[in-house]
């Protein structure tokens, strides 16, 4: 649950605030999920304090179903979706998108743990928002990270990578997108490797009543080579929509640990997710 705030304190500076709510073990607790000055400079727009980032935010949008599932980079905690930083923003012409990022790494619900910075940039070409506008977009997100590294020769700097490609399509009912992500870190006493292969579509049968998918390949290994975890996972659903505030949505969730093996898949859960917007 999300609670924002926002308003301008002069013509180019606004000021955001956005609450968050989430389970931390058996009670559910308040974040501050953003805190941030917004200021539309000459150059492009400056953000500073606590900030949305820049990993998976277009992507969230071709998905269009966040109150459903979390994005498949979300979900696999690849990264945090809000950190404390320093980010920039500019369109060039009206259809190439640049967000940078240089943030503490660790995200919102955690202090920095080291003195090392995460940098981001984002680069999309046409319509960030595909859920509220017809269009397409395309646009590839790349995340450097370094990390101080126990080994037995001693500690190391290693920087932790993240990339992805992504791109969506909304035409007439359809909208459709895909996304590739790859992500490597530290596992014990080697790196790790994740990546992610999913692909989502909503088709708008009426205006207020839609049909929506989403399959996710998840695959990921040591450089050892002797640990390796794989997973498919497909959602399916029914969106509802009440008065254009009120969203309910039925969905089943259908799960793999092998999908090397598809026709072992078993029902997950049955699920019905809610949104409303004020």
């Amino acid at each position: 649950m999300y609670l924002t705030y926002q308003t301008a304190i002069a013509d180019d500076i606004k000021v955001r605030l956005t609450t968050d709510v989430d389970r931390t073990g058996s009670a559910w607790t308040v974040f501050q999920k953003i805190a941030a000055v917004q200021w539309d400079s000459p150059w492009g727009e400056i953000i500073i304090g606590l900030q949305g980032m820049n990993l998976w935010n277009v992507s969230e949008a071709n998905w269009g179903y966040r109150f459903v599932e979390k994005t498949p980079m979300d979900r696999h905690r690849f990264a945090s979706s809000a950190d404390m930083g320093i980010g920039f923003k500019r369109t060039f012409g009206q259809r190439l998108h640049l967000h940078a990022t240089l943030t503490n790494g660790p995200g919102f619900r955690k202090v920095e743990n080291d003195r090392f910075k995460r940098l981001a940039t984002q680069m999309v070409y046409g319509t960030t928002n595909l859920g509220t506008a017809a269009g397409y977009n395309w646009g590839v997100t790349l995340s450097l990270e370094p990390e101080e590294v126990l080994q037995a020769t001693g500690t190391v700097t290693e920087i932790k990578p993240l990339w992805t490609l992504f791109g969506g399509l909304s035409r007439g009912r359809l909208r459709v997108g895909a996304e590739f992500d790859r992500y490597t870190d530290t596992w014990i006493d080697s790196p790790r490797t994740q990546q992610i292969l999913a692909a989502y579509a909503n088709l708008q049968l009426r205006p207020t009543l839609a049909l929506f998918g989403r399959v996710d390949f998840y695959h990921a290994d040591t450089s050892a080579g002797n640990s390796t975890n794989e997973e498919l996972f497909v959602i399916l659903g029914v969106n509802y929509a009440v008065a254009g505030k009120l969203h309910i949505a039925p969905n089943v969730r259908l799960k793999n640990a092998d999908f090397a093996a598809p026709d072992q898949i078993g029902l997950s859960a049955i699920n019905l997710s809610v949104e409303f917007k004020y």
